[in-house]
């Protein structure tokens, strides 16, 4: 419940020294699949530690690159079925080729699909939508989009409906399965999950805005995530395996001009506020 103020000052400092952050880990899972009441007050310090840091990093004060880093703990998630040795060397050799490293020119390709997905950005812009509607096991959601959005993300408030998880969340290490939400008016008003309910409830208490989402994203089955057929127990890579959607905070960026935007601007436009995402 304790975290010491300097750690506080250290990383909100990092707004004002214009600080770049490269992060590199690799993916934990509590063998319990649990959260349990101690490592829920552990993550609710850990959020309370970082707040400085994070409402840098949303409003672009702070530019950051996170990446995740094969291990042999989680190799042997991964790929349950497979000695520790061989399993390591195939979470590289499936890590890799998602990165592009195993492309000719990696930077190039990375290049192109930026490209790719700029045009698909303006298509998208060009077909002047205005609400998505998501069916499939478990979902069937309606979602406004925020009025002048730029298809990088974020929702508006008239979002109602019910959408399903279908694929695990590990959430700092604990992991939750089968998440079912009911949404009204943009507000998560019912939720349930198959394991690790406590955490769910956690992270949707923690505030105001964590009740609403944040984030919409269509991801296609071509991600080289999806056709690597395997599920990594890491939100950084599984959410681009699908189309996800995020609760709590959304970024400004969706917006033109967003980042130069007050807060009390953004509520206005329906750009979420939360301590999380």
């Amino acid at each position: 419940d304790y975290y010491p103020q300097w750690l506080y000052d250290y990383r909100k400092a990092y707004e004002r020294d214009k600080i770049c952050v490269i992060s590199l880990r690799t993916p934990r899972l509590r063998l319990d699949r649990q959260a349990g009441e101690e490592l829920l007050r552990v993550q609710k310090t850990e959020r309370e530690c970082r707040a400085g840091f994070d409402d840098s990093a949303s409003d672009g004060s702070v530019s950051i690159v996170k990446t995740v880093v094969p291990g042999e703990e989680w190799a042997r998630i991964v790929y349950p079925e497979l000695p520790p040795e061989e399993a390591l060397k195939s979470l590289w050799e499936v890590y890799a080729k998602i990165c592009r490293l195993d492309q000719p020119d990696p930077v190039m390709a990375w290049r192109k699909h930026q490209q790719m997905l700029c045009k698909r950005k303006t298509q998208l812009a060009e077909l002047g939508i205005r609400t998505l509607y998501l069916k499939g096991p478990g979902t069937d959601l309606s979602v406004k989009l925020i009025e002048g959005g730029g298809w990088i993300g974020g929702c508006a408030e008239n979002t109602n409906g019910v959408v399903s998880s279908t694929l695990p969340l590990n959430y700092k290490g604990a992991l939750i399965e089968g998440i079912r939400l009911e949404v009204r008016d943009g507000e998560v008003v019912g939720f349930s999950a198959e394991s690790g309910e406590d955490t769910l409830a956690s992270i949707i208490h923690t505030d105001e805005g964590s009740r609403r989402f944040g984030e919409i994203s269509l991801v296609p089955v071509q991600s080289p995530i999806y056709q690597s057929g395997r599920i990594f127990y890491d939100t950084l890579l599984d959410e681009n395996a699908v189309c996800h959607m995020a609760l709590g905070r959304g970024t400004p960026g969706v917006l033109p001009g967003g980042y130069e935007l007050a807060r009390s601007e953004l509520d206005a436009l329906g750009v979420n506020s939360s301590a999380i995402h």
